[in-house]
């Protein structure tokens, strides 16, 4: 799941149905990794929905939280790890594996013009560099991962 500022909302959704389904037969349930790419300015003031996001990782609903705070000077991700496509960049080959050998979903919900744009083109990079395969080929790649629904969007201008 890839959303920086309120495109996070979508996907708390989808971590509160998991927690409700924990809570209601923990030992019937069993989900697959969640792993959430989250971005905003600051983290002391846009933090969208912290306390429940971190709990939520902490109770093991969401398997991997990765951040980035692209405004905070003392941001622990790094000076090249400022927004979301640049931590995935980070964990290119996890990631790679993860669509192409487990059938993972992408979600991406966010900005259409910029961070939706820069995401894919970061997609491309990392599957690219991961198969070998040229950007036509990728291209190829990840239309046919849209239509299997298994890189969905929730973009807007």
């Amino acid at each position: 799941m890839i959303g920086p500022g309120t495109g996070v909302a979508p996907f708390m959704g989808f971590m509160e149905h998991r927690h409700f389904m924990k809570e209601k037969r923990p030992a019937e349930q069993t989900f697959g990794k969640m792993w959430l790419f989250y971005g905003c300015r600051h983290k002391e003031r846009d933090f969208l929905y912290r306390d429940r996001i971190n709990s939520f990782f902490q109770e093991g609903i969401l398997s991997k939280l990765t951040i980035a705070f692209s405004r905070d000077e003392d941001d622990v991700s790094g000076p090249k790890c400022r927004y979301v496509q640049d931590l995935m960049r980070t964990h290119k080959k996890e990631l790679a594996d993860l669509v192409m050998n487990q059938e993972a979903v992408i979600y991406v919900c966010g900005d259409a013009n910029g961070m939706a744009k820069q995401v894919m083109e970061a997609w491309t990079e990392i599957l690219c560099e991961y198969t070998g395969k040229s950007i036509f080929e990728v291209s190829v790649l990840l239309a046919t991962l849209r239509e299997e629904e298994r890189y969905l969007q929730d973009i807007w201008t």
